[in-house]
């Protein structure tokens, strides 16, 4: 598989004329500025970004991390440079005088990395968004349970009916019900103490 590899300017100078790139299928796209790293015409998603980097907290810099997976290059890269560069999303701090065959060889690492941590920050919305629905309904069962006087599984059959005759998700009648609850729910009035 063939991927895709974006140097930004002056990280292109680290590879100039060095053809070990090539050599491992990797496709070369110089860009202008950071501001191309976020047009998906100019570069497709997903497609990795090696960049030069400063530690200034360049929101840009950050936006493009989040977006991609970001390998960034530094002249002096420490601890204290490897924590701020994870910290806005980057793969990767490698040294720029390190040897261009050795981080070329170990950007697949890094970018599978990157996608296995994707893949988990979506797996942890999908759960939490999962949990909130699950308690959603619940509570939606429990108003119905006790406005209607039935049983939990007579509420859930009367919500679950609800969508379905209104061709709407179980979730969605749920927060509808909800909703509207807290619209007849009246406080008392405040008066004297």
């Amino acid at each position: 598989m063939i991927l895709g590899l974006v140097l930004m300017q002056p990280a292109q100078s680290v590879l100039a004329g060095h053809g070990y790139l090539a050599s491992l299928g990797w496709q070369v796209r110089p860009l202008d500025g950071l501001e191309q790293a976020l047009d998906p015409q100019a570069l497709p998603p997903d497609t990795p970004l090696v960049a030069e980097w400063q530690a200034d907290g360049d929101e840009l810099l950050a936006r493009v991390c989040r977006h991609r997976p970001t390998v960034l290059l530094s002249r002096s890269p420490g601890p204290v440079q490897a924590r701020q560069a994870l910290g806005i999303g980057a793969s990767a701090l490698l040294d720029m005088a390190a040897d261009p065959a050795w981080w070329a060889a170990s950007l697949p690492l890094w970018i599978a990395q990157h996608a296995e941590r994707r893949a988990a920050r979506e797996r942890d919305f999908e759960q939490r968004r999962a949990i909130s629905d699950a308690r959603s309904i619940s509570a939606a069962v429990g108003l119905i349970a006790e406005r209607e006087n039935v049983s939990i599984d007579q509420a859930f059959g009367l919500l679950r009916t609800s969508a379905r005759s209104q061709r709407r998700r179980l979730e969605q009648a749920a927060a509808d019900e909800i909703a509207a609850h807290k619209r007849r729910v009246v406080l008392p009035p405040e008066g004297p103490r």
